[in-house]
């Protein structure tokens, strides 16, 4: 029964993809009404598993996130507000099932809103929006938002004042002359979302970056802004279109042509020091790399953090923080002249090349996993492009278990695998099996030793005492626990492969490789009970500086003591 169940579940699935793909398509200002409202009532007839009330969801927030596009973004304000009472209204009487009302799941240490958790705080966000681009018209080109404003609204906009966990806006906002003038402001001065002291404090900033680009180099000009009666805030940095068009083409460009080792570093002018002391990127594969952020206090106030614009290491283009603020969503919510929208297409095309590039050594490579919240992302929107929204197979193939081994062979020579046999194929994969076993329960107890660690650090009566004497040796950063991140077992052949028509034996050795990734970490229940008692919680890897291989020896779970 319990499998007629599963299979009858998946059908469901791909008759809700094949629905949703239709509705998307089709949906308008004058019928997206009855679209989003028949899609809930067919979601709520579906049963399935977690990862798959993800995708479900996902695919209604995808509904939600078009009809607000089509029928109320960049309309007067009363539009807007119509649109807001309508959805909500579709929501109030569609009797929405748990799947879609209960709370979601952890993943990297947070909970995942519900669908309906996260429709008015999307809705709330998108106000802000609206106005951002009239409030600094006078000194902006054009504005780029990012982060899960981007890449998630109405799926994992979370809203939760007892956790204190707001989701914020982030933009990219490409600057023009006018930016350093005193007229360009005024708009700004006299709007009333922003609090009085951050606008000072934002105009005497303009001032000192602007003596900063001519003396210091700077690329980047950050700054946040808490939002009068909301617990969020924006997150905006700026950039000159000559920087904007470096980091997304030309340099870029002339460094993929090239294809050496090098790390493009951006300055930015911030208000206070980076938040953590490690920088993580990650390429096509999700494989992850990182370096170290350099800070400086800055003349006249704020720091300068040095980190990378993109990294390119053995041959991979892993994307950098502004980068990842463009895609996966590419949303140029703002453009006067039309000129960003078109070197962000350009940039497009460069990441889906970059992906087809990986994908041939790497099958499960996909566009969206270079972006460092690619796990909390709707599930198969972005796999194979802006809003590719895939089927549930291919879904299921790119989101496969990171609980692999990767196995290797030692072998003589370089020899043509199509012209190796083996005796036994099938005691060959028995032999296999076995020490893929054993990795997996290595995997299994270095997880559970993991989650008593942190478990012990939290629950103990020294927790204050270890931060208040980590902060007496002047350390910002307090070790919870160090994981091991990769284990190797090198066992010789029992059955050793040949070449055909001869009996010297070619593999004589196989290396059986099992990683754990910082994914699994943030995932453990612990850490996610970390987190609500620390204010910055981070997975750091730490690297073997004699040995030459990119995977990290151990991972170091720290958290801030400021």
């Amino acid at each position: 029964m319990k499998n007629s169940n599963t299979l009858e579940g998946q059908t469901s699935l791909n008759k809700l993809f094949c629905n949703f793909k239709k509705f998307y398509l089709h949906i308008n200002k004058k019928n997206w009404q009855f679209y989003v409202s028949s899609y809930i009532s067919m979601a709520n007839d579906f049963f399935g598993d977690l990862p798959e009330q993800r995708i479900v969801a996902g695919w209604l927030a995808g509904l939600c996130e078009k009809s607000y596009f089509v029928s109320a973004s960049n309309q007067p304000v009363e539009i807007r507000n119509n649109f807001k009472e309508q959805l909500m209204q579709v929501i109030k009487t569609a009797n929405l099932s748990e799947f879609l009302s209960s709370c979601g799941v952890v993943i990297c240490g947070k909970r995942q809103p519900s669908f309906r958790e996260s429709v008015l705080p999307t809705i709330e966000r998108y106000e802000i929006m609206e106005k951002l681009p009239e409030i600094f018209s006078d000194g902006v080109e054009s504005i780029i938002f990012g982060g899960s404003m981007s890449y998630s609204p109405f799926f994992g906009i979370r809203e939760n004042s007892r956790s204190k966990d707001f989701s914020d806006i982030d933009a990219l906002i490409v600057i023009k002359d006018g930016f350093f003038k005193k007229w360009a402001w005024k708009k700004l001065i006299n709007s009333e979302i922003f609090f009085e002291k951050d606008k000072y404090i934002f105009l005497k900033r303009i001032k000192l970056f602007k003596k900063l680009i001519k003396s210091d180099n700077v690329d980047v000009f950050s700054q946040k802004f808490p939002v009068r009666n909301k617990k969020f805030i924006i997150s905006i940095h700026f950039v000159t279109f000559d920087v904007f068009k470096k980091m997304v083409y030309t340099d870029l460009k002339k460094s993929l042509n090239k294809r050496m080792d090098v790390q493009y570093d951006m300055t930015d002018f911030r208000v206070d020091e980076f938040s953590h002391p490690c920088h993580a990127r990650h390429t096509f594969n999700g494989q992850r790399i990182e370096t170290t952020i350099n800070c400086r206090p800055a003349r006249g106030g704020g720091f300068l953090s040095s980190m990378p614009g993109y990294i390119i290491s053995n041959g991979k283009f892993y994307p950098g923080v502004y980068h990842t603020i463009i895609s996966t969503a590419f949303l140029v919510f703002y453009d006067i002249t039309g000129r960003t929208k078109k070197l962000v297409k350009i940039f497009e095309k460069i990441l889906y090349n970059e992906a087809n590039i990986m994908r041939k050594e790497f099958s499960d490579s996909t566009y969206a996993k270079a972006h460092n919240r690619y796990d909390i992302f709707p599930p198969g929107r972005f796999e194979r492009g802006l809003n590719s929204y895939v089927s549930p197979s291919i879904i299921k193939k790119y989101r496969s278990s990171d609980c692999f081994v990767t196995i290797s062979s030692r072998v003589k020579g370089c020899p043509n695998y199509n012209n190796l046999v083996g005796a036994r194929l099938d005691i060959n994969n028995n032999y296999y099996n076995k020490t893929a076993n054993l990795l997996e329960k290595w995997k299994r107890n270095v997880l559970k030793k993991a989650e008593r660690d942190i478990n012990r650090f939290v629950d103990s009566d020294g927790f204050r005492r270890k931060i208040l004497l980590e902060k007496e040796n002047n350390n910002k950063w307090c070790v919870v626990a160090s994981i091991p991140s990769v284990k190797k077992i090198i066992v010789g052949t029992t059955l050793a492969y040949k070449k055909n028509n001869s009996n010297n034996p070619v593999i004589t050795e196989e290396v059986f490789t099992k990683i754990i990734t910082p994914w699994e970490i943030m995932r453990i229940d612990a850490y996610e009970k970390l987190s609500r008692k620390s204010k910055k919680i981070y997975v750091s890897s730490i690297f073997d500086k004699i040995s030459s291989s990119t995977l990290p020896c151990k991972y170091n779970v720290i958290i801030s003591v400021f």
